[in-house]
């Protein structure tokens, strides 16, 4: 279970709408909804598992980009 803010963005429809779109992208968006957040969930984070150098360089290049004001 993922618990997710239920605030003005209404976390759950944020997480349900990227989960709808990489599940098109990996052919999976006839899974049924419970099947389908296991299977692109467990993809996209095993994805970013075996990407994490890349991840982590990524996420620091656009932290030193937001601190310098650059774009």
């Amino acid at each position: 279970m993922v618990t997710v803010p239920d605030d003005a963005e209404i976390g759950a429809d944020v997480l349900d709408g990227w989960v709808e779109d990489f599940a098109i992208v990996l052919g999976m968006d006839e899974y049924s909804s419970r099947l389908k957040r296991y299977h692109v969930l467990s993809f996209v984070l095993g994805w970013a598992g075996i990407n994490r150098a890349q991840l982590i360089a990524d996420v620091a290049e656009a932290a030193e980009r937001r601190v310098s004001g650059k774009r």
